[in-house]
């Protein structure tokens, strides 16, 4: 308990603050600080306190020190030249994609209430208008220029090597109507369940250690997985070449595989994944599995393989089996059977007026991606009712594959285990698209913009976005364990504050913990604050 107390010394009162402690029933002092005289006391509640204000600074700085460590600005205004400043200015977003991602009006309310305006000595004016006249600027073969560039930096400055690639497409909806000039945003099938919007299709490519995006390519919604892998597998092998100095390996999966799309790449490695109706794979889906290894999450994994023909080359065809995935694949196909039967009775009996509504409406009910059902429209009169019946073909079929995944590849040499972990490294790149899809981390959507010019504009500046996390993550590997939203986290704890003290402003930082100071030894994060 502490308590403010008086004493009278030579005619003089003086005030302490005095802190008493209990032990059993005595009560003594336990310490004692001089406060001083009436006089003092009030002379010090008189005085003016320091005004200030605190901002959150090291993640901004932090971003900043990869952004020069990338060279971006630099390379943007080497291939704009004629533009003023543009590197500045298209910072800003990208900057802002990884840590408060907003609309473009948005972006001028984060910028004016982050630190950025008393550490960043750049006069940029934000704007709608501004910043649709700087993406007006970015052209195809501009984004091309600078794209290869910043990842030739990155890898020299990160001193990072991959020899194998992962590739996958994805698509992005947008609330973006038909327009004569457009032709990205497009009716395709959508992976997020959004028929009834246009989309547009992005494919990326990744390195399987360093998870740098090496390529992407944004083309239209309608355009199919295979019809673009066959346009750009070219350029997937020549642009995964330049960064390997090893016989390069592209992993995919099997929306790709047409023998036009093998051929194109069969003088390079890769692995690949099979359907499992495949004629070239059916006796090995009944075949004596053997143990292979035990996974990560201490599964384990079974396989049986041969040498065979696929597409016209001489491949090896490995099919894995895990128990323990079977389970849950059969769990999940009985979870659908039910619901999709109790939905069913609903609308059992139900007259349409004609047979595409009896088929829209059974579309909505039946299971997307495994249906092991069979539906029949029955004309009842000038209307239709429908049947549905549960095929037990099919549910053997699906029994007997689960837990199953068929691959194949070109890499004869390769044990089952390494061609099976090479295969499941593709979890890295769906990671990715998740960071790309997220809301909260460097979303893609929403894409208000129309025009296709703009709309790449837009992804580049994500992918750049995305370019920064990842060598963020390098960067920090030995100082900060997590991906870059943790990073981000962390430094968010090194904060600034704007002192003014008799009309002159300073910039201090909060006091630092020893894993902070590391931080900002290890980058010269404190470089950004003038002195």
């Amino acid at each position: 308990m502490v308590s403010l107390v008086k004493r009278k010394i030579k005619g003089h009162m003086y005030y302490y603050l005095v802190w008493m402690k209990r032990k059993g029933k005595k009560v003594f002092r336990e310490k004692q600080i001089y406060v001083g005289s009436a006089e003092k006391i009030h002379q010090l509640l008189s005085q003016e306190l320091p005004k200030f204000t605190s901002y959150s600074y090291g993640e901004l700085a932090l971003l900043l020190h990869v952004a020069n460590i990338s060279n971006f600005v630099n390379i943007v205004n080497k291939h704009l030249r004629k533009v003023s400043s543009i590197g500045d200015y298209l910072l800003l977003p990208v900057i802002n994609r990884l840590i408060k991602p907003t609309s473009k009006e948005g972006i001028k309310e984060w910028y004016d209430k982050s630190c950025l305006p008393l550490i960043w000595n750049k006069k940029v004016s934000l704007s709608s208008q501004n910043y649709y006249y700087y993406l007006d600027r970015i052209d195809d073969k501009k984004i091309e220029k600078i794209w290869e560039e910043l990842l030739q930096n990155a890898k020299k400055k990160l001193n990072v090597g991959d020899s194998s690639f992962l590739f996958d497409p994805t698509n992005f909806f947008t609330y973006i109507d038909d327009h004569e000039e457009n032709e990205l945003p497009q009716n395709g099938f959508s992976k997020q369940k959004r028929n009834d919007k246009n989309q547009i299709n992005l494919s990326l490519m990744i390195g399987e250690q360093s998870l740098l995006p090496y390529y992407y390519g944004v083309y239209a919604g309608n355009v199919n997985d295979k019809t673009n892998f066959e346009k750009t597998s070219s350029d997937l092998v020549n642009n995964a070449k330049q960064y390997s100095k090893e016989k390069i390996t592209l992993v995919f999966d099997k929306g790709n595989n047409t023998e036009n799309n093998l051929k194109a790449i069969k003088d390079f490695y890769f692995v690949g994944s099979l359907p499992k109706e495949k004629t070239e794979t059916r006796d090995l889906l009944d075949g004596d599995f053997k143990f292979c290894y035990e996974n990560t999450k201490k599964n384990e994994i079974k396989s049986i393989s041969k040498e065979s023909e696929v597409y016209g080359i001489k491949c090896k065809i490995v099919v894995s089996y895990n128990e323990k995935l079977k389970k849950k694949q059969l769990h999940v196909l009985e979870d659908k059977i039910s619901k999709t039967q109790t939905k069913f009775k609903e609308i059992e009996g139900h007259l349409f007026k004609n047979e595409k509504a009896a088929i829209n409406r059974i579309n909505e009910i039946l299971p997307k991606k495994q249906n092991p059902f069979n539906y029949e429209v029955v004309p009842e009169g000038e209307k239709f009712k429908l049947k549905l019946n549960l095929s037990e073909g099919k549910v053997a079929w699906y029994r007997k594959t689960a837990g199953k995944n068929i691959i194949f590849t070109n890499h004869l040499n390769w044990n089952d285990q390494r061609i099976i972990e090479a295969y499941r490294s593709m979890h890295k790149i769906e990671n990715q698209f998740k960071i790309l899809h997220g809301a909260l981390l460097i979303p893609i959507k929403p894409i208000y913009h129309w025009t296709d010019q703009k709309i790449k504009a837009h992804v580049f500046l994500c992918m750049v976005s995305l370019l920064f996390a990842r060598m963020l993550e390098h960067m920090c590997k030995s100082k900060i364990k997590g991906d870059f939203r943790h990073i981000l986290e962390f430094a968010s704890s090194i904060r600034i504050a704007l002192v003014q003290k008799d009309g002159k402003p300073k910039l201090i930082f909060e006091e630092l913990d020893v894993n902070q100071q590391g931080l900002m030894e290890a980058f010269s994060l404190s470089s950004f604050v003038k002195k």
